[in-house]
């Protein structure tokens, strides 16, 4: 643990996380928790930062001055990461779901020599040029990320939902769920032509984010027919999602 930053390192790989207690508003303290968290990841030698999770308390609820905790997350990291200087192009593919109660959780890995490609979806808008109406700083983070090593190419795709362009897309849980798989494949179709091993790939593991109880036996069954995963490893969460209207959230690590 240092500067309240928990870390562990092995071989040319780096993990580390931080806790922020919750707080009327999220913002600096954010802010200064992802600093110290890219700092010490640069200072330990694992300066490429190839995937991260935020969790979040009350995601959708407004904090003390009438934003959504989200967008105020949204701002702290975004000011974080100009702060450091890092790029549009170095952001990391992420995750960022809701907690029932409770601050910030964050997540990351990160490589000692090996500088990820970020990769968008043709689909949809890069979050990061998200318009206004997404809150005062856009939400920082790629769609996907590849490592491509001497045997396998790995992508990683970030937390993906029911959007097309910027826009969130039906109304109920099969609506977004034929959305969700649809926006996956673009972008694993769109990986597959600049990776050639992506081509034939397979999920190695998933993630599934359901906000309500009684869709999860509708999610599991739809994204396991679409996207065959070994069950043991594609867990179900009950949680909340970034935006209030969506209703499911898929990530996963996808292998060729």
């Amino acid at each position: 643990m240092e500067g309240g930053i928990g870390w562990s390192s092995e071989g040319d790989l780096f993990f580390a996380a931080f806790w922020v207690q919750d707080q009327p508003e999220l913002c600096d303290a954010v802010q200064s928790h992802y600093e110290r968290l890219i700092t010490l990841a640069r200072t330990k030698g694992f300066g490429h930062i190839y995937r991260m999770w935020n969790y979040l308390g009350a995601i959708n609820r407004d904090n003390v001055r009438g934003e959504e905790r989200y967008r105020d997350f949204c701002s702290g990291r975004s000011q974080a990461f100009e702060a450091m200087n890092v790029g549009l192009d170095e952001l990391p593919a992420a995750t960022g779901i809701g907690l029932s109660s409770g601050g910030v959780a964050v997540f990351l890995i990160a490589h000692r020599q090996v500088s990820g490609v970020n990769l968008e979806n043709p689909s949809q808008l890069p979050a990061y040029h998200y318009p206004p109406r997404y809150g005062r700083r856009s939400p920082s983070f790629a769609r996907a990320t590849v490592m491509e090593g001497a045997e396998r190419t790995v992508l990683y795709l970030s937390g993906t939902a029911s959007i097309r362009g910027h826009e969130s897309i039906g109304q109920t849980v099969e609506e977004q769920l034929s959305v969700t798989i649809e926006t996956i494949n673009s972008l694993l179709d769109a990986a597959g032509k600049r990776f050639s091993r992506l081509g034939n790939g397979r999920f190695e593991s998933m993630k599934l984010y359901v906000r309500h109880a009684e869709d999860a036996s509708t999610v599991r069954t739809a994204i396991a027919q679409a996207f065959p995963c070994p069950p043991d490893q594609a867990p179900l969460f009950i949680a909340d999602i970034c935006r209030a209207e969506l209703l499911l959230e898929v990530e996963g690590v996808f292998v060729g």
